[in-house]
C-alpha cells in the first residue's frame, strides 16, 4: 500500500485535537506554531512510510520526527531487526535536540544501538540530515526548546520566529 500525503491527513484527522494541535497541524498551539514540532503531513506521510516498508505498526499518533532524521531512523531499524527486535514502537519524538526512540524490553546490544542513532541525530540537522549543531531557541517572552539544526535552516528559523532577540 503506497501512503500518499491525504492518507497521512486522514490517519491525523483520528487523532485528538489537542494532539493535532502540538503537531502544529491545527491552530491554537503556540508552541507548534512556532516550530518546536514536525508539522507537516509530508512529514509524516515520509515517517508512514518507512514504518510500512519494514512491517512496523506505528502510526506517529505517539510522535514522530522530520525528515533530516529519517535515515538515521531506518539505520537504525534495520540495525535492530538484525539482532531480533520486535518491531514494537512505543513512541519516537524529538526530545532536547535528539532522537528519542522508545521500544519495550529490549537486549543491551538493541538499547545501545538505540543509543547510538540517539547519539548520531544530536549533530544532524532534523530538517535536511546536513551537520548541525544543537542550539536552544528562545522567542523573547515565550516558551524555549533545543533543536538540532545545520546553518541555513538555523538562519531560516531565527529569522521566520525572530529568535533569541
Amino acid at each position: 500500500m503506497k501512503t500518499t500525503v491525504e492518507d497521512a491527513k486522514a490517519e491525523t484527522a483520528k487523532w485528538p485535537t489537542w494532539l493535532r494541535q502540538a503537531h502544529g497541524l491545527e491552530n491554537s498551539s503556540t508552541f507548534a506554531k512556532e516550530g518546536a514540532m514536525p508539522n507537516t503531513p509530508e512529514a509524516l506521510k515520509s515517517f508512514l512510510v518507512l514504518m510500512q516498508k519494514y512491517g512496523i505498526d506505528y502510526n506517529g499518533r505517539m510522535g514522530y520526527v522530520n525528515t533530516g532524521w529519517h535515515p538515521i531512523l531506518e539505520r537504525l531499524i534495520v540495525r535492530l531487526i538484525g539482532l531480533g527486535w520486535d518491531k514494537q514502537i512505543e513512541q519516537v519524538k524529538e526530545k532536547f535536540g535528539r532522537l528519542r526512540f522508545y521500544t519495550g524490553r529490549c537486549s543491551d546490544a538493541i538499547f545501545e544501538a538505540i543509543g547510538e542513532a540517539e547519539s548520531e541525530s544530536s549533530h544532524t540537522c532534523e530538517e535536511c540530515g546536513q551537520p548541525g549543531k544543537s542550539d536552544t531557541w528562545i522567542k523573547p517572552g515565550k516558551i524555549g526548546w533545543v533543536l538540532t539544526l545545520c546553518d541555513t535552516h538555523g538562519a531560516e528559523r531565527r529569522k521566520k520566529n525572530d529568535l533569541n532577540g
